[in-house]
């Protein structure tokens, strides 16, 4: 229950995670005693003993795995939604797609799956949702075949296809929506970097010199020559001008830990992936 967030408005997430294996030891501790009937009967609170714990701080990916562990699902945010700024800004959301003949990528949490036969055929259809919306994905028998281990409820993939427009409703024009032709399914880590070729860190001018002198360190562990290219985005709000640099000897990873740091040295999310 404190892993599902069901004490959030009593204390943190990090406070009962932490601390809930105390309270549980000293209330064994407790009932185990002889005299426990008399404890509960003119007992107070103090006749808990808690000893200190280690207050564990988890991050917004770690409460929200917790809440599929408890629930079976995600509760209090969409993963779409809180790995977005880690995905490159030419992905499309749900809400935003349109009919086109061009293969699209797009992340998604798949819901569920549906497998319908008919006959000698079997027709393997989708539903994935994003922090905008949900849809409908029709899965072609042979990219089912070749990809099922990652089609799983609550796995969050990398979709490739084209969307279309959804005849389902046979002739109800008035609320025709889209669906999605899938023609591959791939790892949502492996599509980051299929997708993103450079990330654009804005830095307003009032801070390179600080950055010059107190982080360069930090900034040079950043450095993987595996990674996307960097280009610079120096800016002046008060001028308004601003003039893009980039960056031929410096590259960083798309993984989790690459941007906790860039939001330490940089700020809360100033950068955009491309």
């Amino acid at each position: 229950m404190a892993k599902s967030g069901a004490f959030d408005d009593l204390c943190s997430r990090d406070e009962a995670v932490s601390s809930i294996k105390n309270y549980l030891e000293a209330s064994e501790q407790k009932f185990k005693s002889k005299e426990s009937a008399v404890m509960d009967m003119f007992g107070s609170e103090q006749d808990i003993k808690v000893s200190g714990f280690d207050l564990r701080t988890f991050n917004d990916s770690e409460k929200l795995k917790m809440e599929l562990e408890s629930y079976g699902f995600y509760f209090s945010k969409h993963p779409i939604a809180l790995m977005r700024k880690t995905l490159s800004s030419k992905l499309a959301t749900i809400n935003k797609l349109a009919p086109s003949n061009n293969e699209k990528y797009i992340p998604v949490l798949i819901n569920n799956k549906r497998v319908v036969k008919k006959g000698m055929s079997m027709f393997v259809f989708l539903e994935v949702s994003d922090e905008t919306g949900i849809i409908d994905v029709s899965v072609p028998l042979e990219v089912f075949d070749e990809k099922k281990q990652l089609i799983k409820e609550n796995a969050l993939v990398m979709l490739k296809g084209t969307v279309v427009t959804d005849d389902y409703r046979k002739g109800n024009y008035e609320e025709v929506g889209v669906k999605i032709r899938a023609t591959d399914l791939m790892p949502i880590d492996q599509g980051k970097k299929l997708v993103t070729s450079k990330i654009m860190l804005d830095i307003p001018r009032d801070k390179i010199k600080e950055l010059g002198n107190g982080k360069f360190k930090e900034i040079k562990e950043l450095n993987d020559p595996e990674g996307v290219e960097v280009v610079l985005n120096m800016k002046d709000d008060s001028l308004n001008i601003s003039a893009e640099i980039k960056v031929d000897t410096f590259r960083v990873s798309l993984e989790d830990n690459t941007f906790e740091k860039i939001n330490e040295i940089f700020g809360e999310e100033n950068y955009t992936l491309i």
